[in-house]
C-alpha cells in the first residue's frame, strides 16, 4: 500500500536549501575561480545552507525515528566536515579545506542520489512515481 507523505513546512524548507545547496555547490565547483570574494559570500551562504540541512534533517529523524538512520549518516558527516572546512578556509589551510569541501559535495551529491532511490521516500515518489 503507498503511504502519504506529509509535507511539512520544515520539510518544505529543507528541500529549498538541499536544492539551494546543491546549486550553489555546482557554481562553486564549475564556475567561480578559488579565493575570490564572491566565492568566500557564496560560500559563507552554502554553509549556513548546509548547516540549516544537517539540523533540519533531524526532524525527519524524531518523526520517521530508527529506519531513518542510515540516511543521517550524511547529517553526520556534515557535522564534522562543515566546521573542519570553515576552519580549514580561515586559517588558511587551502589543501585540508578544498578536500573538506569536496567531502562535502560528495556527500550532498550522495544524499539527493539516495532520497531518489529509497523507496518510501518524498524525492522517490517524485522523480519514480
Amino acid at each position: 500500500m503507498h503511504e502519504e507523505i506529509l509535507f511539512t513546512p520544515i520539510l518544505g524548507a529543507h528541500l529549498l536549501a538541499g536544492v539551494g545547496a546543491l546549486t550553489l555547490a555546482i557554481v562553486q565547483v564549475h564556475l567561480m575561480s578559488r579565493g575570490s570574494k564572491d566565492h568566500k559570500k557564496l560560500g559563507w551562504v552554502w554553509a549556513a545552507l548546509m548547516a540549516f540541512l544537517a539540523v533540519s534533517s533531524l526532524w525527519d529523524l524524531l518523526g520517521d525515528g530508527l529506519l531513518s538512520i542510515p540516511a543521517h549518516v550524511f547529517t553526520l558527516a556534515t557535522v564534522i566536515f562543515l566546521p573542519l572546512a570553515i576552519w580549514a578556509a580561515r586559517t588558511h589551510r587551502v589543501v585540508l579545506h578544498r578536500n573538506a569541501m569536496i567531502a562535502l559535495y560528495v556527500v550532498l551529491i550522495a544524499a539527493f542520489a539516495a532520497l531518489v532511490a529509497v523507496p518510501g521516500r518524498l524525492f522517490n515518489q517524485w522523480f519514480l512515481g
